[in-house]
């Protein structure tokens, strides 16, 4: 471990992305235009992970 700092480029939460994932919500999504692109490749990339571990056998309780 070490210390460390981190530079984060947005303050949002869960709830907002999740909003504008899996409803569209677009107000959320014309407040947060310049990162759009980022929550969709990170929900494909939770997706391809989600899915590997189902492979595995492994249970997934949000379903």
């Amino acid at each position: 471990m070490c210390e460390s700092v981190i530079a984060s480029h947005l303050r949002t939460n869960y709830d907002d992305v999740s909003d504008i994932i899996e409803n569209k919500d677009k107000k959320l999504i014309e407040q947060y235009k310049d990162f759009i692109q980022d929550f969709e490749e990170a929900d494909k990339l939770a997706q391809i992970l989600r899915d590997r571990r189902m492979k595995r056998g492994i249970y997934d309780c949000r379903q």
